[in-house]
């Protein structure tokens, strides 16, 4: 039957260790629900991008997965083809993902956007801390309208300024969301009118 619920956290592994990991992986992973690799990059280059290469064809396989928490892992927009690619895969059940705290950047979340735009039933969304500038908006404001289940999005500790968040106001009032995170965004008392 496999694992249902994965947690990793805080490891330095080396490809062997990867490669170790994903075998292990293979076993439970058309089961699992829930997957939380927190901390996680490859020992050698510092970053997660060569762990997502290794990791790939196994979360390729976890089509049950309901909560997806890669924070700070390292990944950065180097990953984005090979997340994306995952992301519509795995789409069917995804309720929950958390990339904050990844230094995806603008560009990387453009690549990721097809594959975000894909998760239908996607209700909370984390991009806290992932290097987003007011040029993520029109990516940005895609996947926020096309997953219309949204309720909780987190966007703090990104570079968003007031443009930014008046950019997205289209997109963030076609749902009633419970909870918006802009913390440390770089707002000011411009960005009152767009928050009421």
């Amino acid at each position: 039957t496999g694992f249902r619920r994965l947690a990793i956290c805080g490891s330095r592994l080396t490809e062997v260790g990867w490669s170790l990991l994903c075998d292990i992986f293979h076993s439970c992973s058309a089961n699992l629900r829930v997957l939380i690799l927190i901390g996680n990059i490859h020992k050698c280059d510092g970053t997660g991008d060569t762990s997502m290469g290794i990791f790939q064809p196994a979360l390729r396989r976890c089509t049950q997965l309901v909560k997806l928490n890669v924070f700070g892992c390292g990944l950065t927009m180097a990953s984005m083809p090979a997340a994306s690619e995952v992301l519509v895969r795995i789409s069917a059940t995804l309720t929950e993902i958390h990339l904050s705290g990844n230094s995806i950047g603008d560009e990387g979340l453009a690549i990721l956007q097809s594959g975000l735009t894909s998760c239908t039933a996607l209700v909370d969304l984390a991009v806290d801390g992932c290097w987003l500038t007011a040029e993520c908006t029109p990516a940005l404001g895609d996947i926020i309208t096309k997953c219309t289940k949204l309720r909780y999005v987190h966007v703090g500790q990104n570079g968003l300024g007031d443009r930014g968040l008046a950019a997205l106001e289209p997109a963030l009032c076609s749902h009633e969301l419970h909870m918006l995170n802009v913390g440390f965004c770089a707002l000011t008392n411009q960005s009152c009118g767009t928050l009421n």
